[in-house]
């Protein structure tokens, strides 16, 4: 299942991005300058990268490059019905 964009009402206000897994559709937020040290900044359970909203704009004048994502299940991401999807060791290996 996917969230539908209408969803978050112009609460983020960063370009969406996509990374289709072989889990599901994971959304990702990358700001900042492509050559700037990239901070990547992922959430634990039960939030999403909106946690950080008011960090990225400050990282972003500061030179940074701020990569936020998603973990299936959470935010934009994907929803799957298939529980063993949602373990911690399944999110981490989408991260690398």
């Amino acid at each position: 299942m996917a969230t539908k964009d209408w969803t978050f009402g112009g609460t983020w206000p960063y370009e969406p991005r996509w990374y289709d897994s072989p889990d599901g559709r994971l959304h990702y937020v990358d700001e900042g300058p492509r050559d700037g040290k990239p901070v990547v900044m992922a959430h634990g359970n039960p939030t999403w990268g909106y946690l950080y909203r008011n960090f990225i704009p400050a990282l972003v004048d500061a030179g940074y490059r701020c990569i936020v994502p998603d973990h299936l299940g959470f935010g934009r991401s994907d929803k799957p019905d298939e529980a063993e999807l949602y373990q911690v060791p399944r999110h981490a290996r989408r991260l690398e």
